[in-house]
C-alpha cells in the first residue's frame, strides 16, 4: 500500500464508523479523559514524554512528533470522543444474551480480506463487539504499513492511532452497562426514543453483572458513573491500554524496531509461547471473528464483558496484595451437567450454550464429566463454588415521552347515551415523583360527540398518586383541561374535569414501549353539559 493510499484508507475509516455511528455509552468528556489517560500511561510505559515533540523510535533518522498532539492539533482523547458520538447506532450495542465469541460471528477471512484490500463497506457492523475487532483490526494493519508500504514513519503511526482512535470508543461502549443489556434491536424500538434512553438509563444507574475471557467477575455501570467505581474503571482502563499496546507492538516490530522493555515484558506475559514477529503474524492472520477469541486469544478481546447470571467460581494459587487469593470464574451453561443442578432465581436467558463459548471457559473438571459431578463438586471440593448474579435484567417501559391513546367514551344527559371514540397523543413528562404517578398532558379528539355532527377537542394535563399494594389499580387519576366543540350549532368552549384509575405498565416485551390500561369519568362543561364513564389504552 503506498503512502497516499495509507492515508486515505485511513479517512475512509473514519468516515464510514462516524456516519454509521450523540453518546450515553460513556459521555463525552468520559470518553476524552480515559483515551487521554491511556494513552499517557503508555507512553510514559514506553518512556515517551509527555511534549509536543517526543523522541519516540530513537535514532537520529527515526524522530516522529507525537507526545500528546495528532494531526490537527487534537489530543488523542479528542479524537476517540468525536467519534464516539450516536449512542443509538447498533454498533454500540452488545447483541443482548449472546456470547463475545457468537457476536464475532459475522467476522470472515473474506471480509478481513476486503478490509485489507482497503474496501471501507467491509467495516460495517451489528454490534459493538465486532465493531471494535474491525476498527481495532485495521489499527493493526495500519500500524504494519510502515515497512511494507515505506512510509514515512511518523504518517504511518499517525495513521494508525487515528484508527485506533475509533476502536477506542467502542471497547470503552463494550464496558457500559446500558450498551450491555439494553439492546437497541427490538422491532418498532426506533418509534419510541424515550423509552430507549430510559432503558439505557435504568441499566446504567444499576449495573450488569458480567464476566470476562480472563476469568474475571464484577459489576459495571455506565456513563457518568466511569470514575465513581475503582474496580470498574480499571476493567475499562486495562482494556483500552491493552489495546494500544497491540497496536505500538504491531509498529515497533514492522518498523524493524526493539520494543522498550515495558511493551516486551508485556508482550511476553500476554503470549509467553510464541516470538514476538510470531505473535504479529499471528495478531494480522486472516481468520473467522471467532478464532480469534477462542485460538488466538487477542488479548485485548479477553477483556471484554459479557453478562452473566452464574458462575463457577475456582480459588486460585494467585495471592493479591491482600494475600487473599484471587478467584478464577467460569460461566455456567445452559447444558446438563455444565450448571448448579439448583437453578433457583437464576435467569437461564443469560446461561450461555456450550457452543457458544471457547473449550478453555468450561471448568476442567467438567469437560467430558458426567452430569452428576456439579453437585459433587460443589459439595465436595472446597476450591470450586457456585455463584449466583442476581439481578433484574429487564427494564420496564417508561411512561415518559411520546404517548399514543384509544379508547371509548360515553356520554350521558337526562337519560340520553351516546358513545364514541376517543384518539389522542400526549406526551409523559415524568414516571415518579415521590408519591406523583404518571404525569402527562396531551390532545384528545371525540368524532360524533354526544350527537353524530358534533365534534370535540379536549387538551388536558393529568397525574396520578401512587395507591400502595400491588392489586390493579395503580394510581389515583386527575385530570383537568379545556375543550371546544363544533358542529350542527354546536359551537363552545369550556372546561373538562376527570378522575379515574390506572393500571400498573404492562411490558410488550417485543420492544420498550408497554400499555397503560385507564378507566375514568369526565365532565364536559360546555353550552350542553355531559359527563360519562371513559376507558382509554394509552400506548407508551
Amino acid at each position: 500500500m503506498r503512502p497516499k493510499r495509507l492515508k486515505t484508507s485511513g479517512v475512509l475509516l473514519t468516515l464510514v464508523f462516524a456516519g454509521a455511528v450523540t453518546s450515553f455509552g460513556w459521555d463525552l468528556d468520559e470518553h476524552r479523559l480515559l483515551a487521554d489517560s491511556v494513552f499517557a500511561a503508555v507512553m510514559r510505559q514506553c518512556s515517551i514524554g509527555n511534549s509536543d515533540s517526543t523522541n519516540l523510535l530513537g535514532g537520529p533518522l527515526r524522530f516522529v512528533e507525537v507526545g500528546r498532539s495528532l494531526p490537527g492539533g487534537r489530543s488523542f482523547g479528542d479524537q476517540v470522543a468525536s467519534l464516539a458520538q450516536d449512542d443509538f447506532a447498533p454498533a454500540r450495542f452488545h447483541e443482548r444474551g449472546r456470547s463475545i465469541m457468537e457476536q464475532l460471528g459475522s467476522i470472515t477471512p473474506v471480509l478481513l480480506d476486503s478490509l485489507s484490500r482497503g474496501q471501507p463497506s467491509a467495516l460495517s457492523a451489528d454490534n459493538v463487539v465486532a465493531a471494535y475487532f474491525l476498527s481495532h483490526y485495521q489499527a493493526l494493519r495500519t500500524a504494519r504499513q510502515v515497512r511494507l508500504s515505506g512510509a514515512d514513519i511518523s504518517v504511518a503511526l499517525h495513521e494508525a492511532l487515528s484508527a485506533e482512535a475509533l476502536a477506542q470508543g467502542y471497547l470503552a461502549d463494550a464496558f457500559a452497562a446500558g450498551h450491555i443489556l439494553s439492546y437497541n434491536g427490538f422491532p418498532l424500538s426506533y418509534l419510541q426514543k424515550r423509552n430507549r434512553i430510559e432503558a439505557h438509563n435504568y441499566h446504567r444507574d444499576r449495573g450488569v453483572y458480567v464476566i470476562n475471557g480472563r476469568g474475571d467477575a464484577w459489576r459495571t455501570f455506565g456513563d457518568g458513573l466511569l470514575h465513581w467505581y475503582p474496580a470498574p474503571y480499571r476493567m475499562v482502563f486495562d482494556a483500552c491500554e491493552t489495546s494500544l499496546k497491540e497496536v505500538l507492538v504491531v509498529f515497533y516490530i514492522s518498523a524493524g524496531l526493539d520494543l522498550p522493555e515495558s511493551l516486551s515484558d508485556w508482550l511476553e506475559d500476554a503470549a509467553p509461547d510464541a516470538s514476538q514477529h510470531e505473535i504479529v503474524t499471528r495478531w494480522l492472520a486472516e481468520r473467522s471473528g471467532p478464532e480469534y477469541y477462542a485460538v488466538v486469544r487477542l488479548p485485548s478481546l479477553m477483556y471484554l464483558p459479557m453478562p452473566v447470571s452464574a458462575t463457577w467460581s475456582y480459588r486460585t494459587d494467585e495471592i493479591d496484595d491482600h494475600g487473599v487469593r484471587r478467584h478464577h470464574h467460569y460461566p455456567q451453561l445452559r447444558e446438563i451437567g455444565f450448571h448448579d443442578p439448583d437453578l433457583r432465581d437464576i435467569d437461564q436467558n443469560f446461561l450461555y450454550s456450550y457452543e457458544a463459548v471457547p473449550n478453555w471457559m468450561v471448568p476442567p473438571p467438567l469437560r467430558g464429566a458426567s452430569p452428576t459431578v456439579p453437585h459433587e463438586l460443589i459439595k465436595t471440593d472446597p476450591d470450586w463454588a457456585s455463584v449466583r448474579w442476581i439481578q433484574k435484567r429487564t427494564a420496564p417501559p417508561s411512561y415518559k415521552g411520546l404517548l399514543v391513546q384509544a379508547g371509548s367514551q360515553l356520554t350521558i344527559r337526562e337519560g340520553y347515551r351516546h358513545t364514541t371514540v376517543s384518539l389522542g397523543l400526549g406526551y409523559g413528562l415524568w414516571d415518579d415523583l415521590l408519591l406523583i404517578k404518571n404525569v402527562s398532558a396531551a390532545v384528545t379528539y371525540l368524532p360524533s360527540f354526544h350527537q353524530t355532527e358534533r365534534h370535540l377537542l379536549m387538551a388536558s394535563f393529568g397525574l396520578g398518586v401512587d395507591l400502595p399494594g400491588e392489586s390493579w389499580p395503580k394510581a389515583f387519576r386527575l385530570e383537568g383541561g379545556a375543550a371546544v366543540g363544533w358542529g350542527e350549532d354546536f359551537d363552545d368552549f369550556g372546561p373538562i374535569f376527570a378522575i379515574g384509575l390506572d393500571s400498573r405498565i404492562t411490558p410488550l416485551n417485543f420492544t420498550y414501549a408497554g400499555i397503560t390500561w385507564r378507566l375514568k369519568y369526565q365532565w364536559f362543561v360546555l353550552d350542553l353539559p355531559v359527563s360519562g364513564p371513559a376507558f382509554e389504552i394509552v400506548l407508551q
